[in-house]
């Protein structure tokens, strides 16, 4: 358990600190209570993906509570060239 939390938190701040200045990538369609953000292509955590493009995700707004019923829940579209 403790380790889902510990990748949920990666996760989530990989998001914060990469994806908050690309609105104008954002393509997957939700409703304002998805969180969101975008990850661009190569990844810093799997450098092996070489791509270019990004990962556009939205994560349920309780999605890091783990007794929650939305927990861990999100969708995640990769545009890729």
């Amino acid at each position: 358990m403790k380790k889902i939390i510990f990748l949920s938190d990666c996760t989530y701040y990989t998001l914060m600190s990469f994806g908050q200045k690309d609105n104008d990538l954002y393509i997957l369609e939700a409703d304002s209570t998805y969180l969101k953000g975008v990850i661009k292509f190569p990844f810093g955590f799997a450098p092996e993906i070489n791509c270019e493009g990004y990962e556009d995700l939205r994560f349920t707004k309780d999605w890091r509570n783990p007794v929650g019923i939305e927990f861990f829940t999100y969708a995640f579209l990769w545009n890729m060239n």
